[in-house]
């Protein structure tokens, strides 16, 4: 489980720690994954060339498959988690 590898705007608009962040990934956590192994990826995202950002990339170039589920801070129409839209919710 990956939870928050870029901790803030200011990590997240360093190229060189996104280039660090995207080498642990593909270098050390892969390389150790078992054979069937899952990982899951939670975080806010910061920028598009973030982990998240470069895993998708790598998936519309034929890379591994991912399951995406994202939730958004704020409810949105058929919201995963059952939760109203504000917009709804107040009118």
């Amino acid at each position: 489980m990956i939870d928050d590898p870029i901790r803030s705007r200011e990590d997240a608009d360093s190229e060189r720690l996104r280039d660090k962040t995207w080498d642990w990934y593909k270098s050390d956590l892969l390389t150790r994954l078992r054979p069937g192994g899952w990982v899951v990826l939670i975080q806010t995202r910061w920028h598009e060339d973030d982990l998240a950002g470069r895993i998708l990339s790598e998936m519309e170039r034929g890379g591994e498959q991912w399951d995406i589920v994202s939730l958004s801070a704020e409810a949105e129409a058929d919201d995963l988690l059952g939760r109203l839209a504000w917009r709804m919710a107040v009118g």
